[in-house]
């Protein structure tokens, strides 16, 4: 995926080959929910997760979400899923993956990241009982329009390990430097057409969404 915005970016691309070698780790899990397109999601995020899982981000370094994922088509062999477009569930080509997309975004905040893309959904779809992420902690992608990107603004190497079964997403960053870890959490405050978000970093403001109920 080309990036006409800012042509001059260093993306990542390099592979680890040993991801044992790293002696610090910072690890996310995640519900995979069931449903009707629970195995074509699966199906999605095992074949994501194979472009990104092994990743080294080195310092200076931007992740994109598309530009390791790719274009998500059946050709490429992406199953069709539920996808919230333009605020309406549909199915589409490679549906499911904004769990992923979602996740990364959690983890790069609680280990320091410096988030430099990242898009809300405009509704919220779940209730409390199917939620698998807290509100909030989202990042839809859509691709050719909105990814999700962070760079590594620290002096050290990381890695990115997930791994996918039919019940869990397992996120994992990896380095031989300890994180600066991060306290995230979400304020939420109830309005007539929907929620509002604030996202805080160690109590600081960092980001705002609504999503429409």
């Amino acid at each position: 995926m080309s990036d006409w915005r800012n042509p001059d970016l260093h993306f990542a691309f390099q592979k680890s080959e040993n991801p044992a070698s790293f002696k610090y780790k910072t690890d996310l899990e995640q519900r995979i929910m069931p449903g009707d397109w629970t195995a074509n999601k699966v199906h999605n995020l095992k074949l994501a997760a194979l472009t990104i899982s092994g990743l080294i981000v080195k310092p200076g370094e931007t992740f994109s979400f598309w530009n390791r994922v790719g274009n998500p088509t059946t050709k490429r062999g992406y199953r069709e899923g539920r996808n919230l477009v333009n605020g309406k569930l549909k199915r589409e080509a490679g549906g499911g993956l904004c769990q992923l997309s979602g996740a990364l975004y959690f983890l790069a905040l609680r280990t320091g990241m410096t988030v430099t893309e990242r898009h809300a959904h405009s509704i919220d779809i779940y209730t409390e009982a199917d939620r698998y992420s807290p509100l909030g902690s989202d990042a839809t992608v859509v691709y050719g329009y909105k990814d999700f990107r962070f760079v590594n603004d620290g002096n050290y190497d990381i890695s990115v390990s997930i791994e996918v079964t039919d019940d869990w997403l397992k996120l994992s960053f990896l380095s031989n430097h300890e994180f600066d870890e991060r306290n995230v959490r979400f304020i939420y405050s109830e309005e007539k057409s929907g929620v509002s978000v604030q996202t805080l970093l160690n109590e600081d403001v960092i980001d705002s969404s609504f999503y429409q109920r």
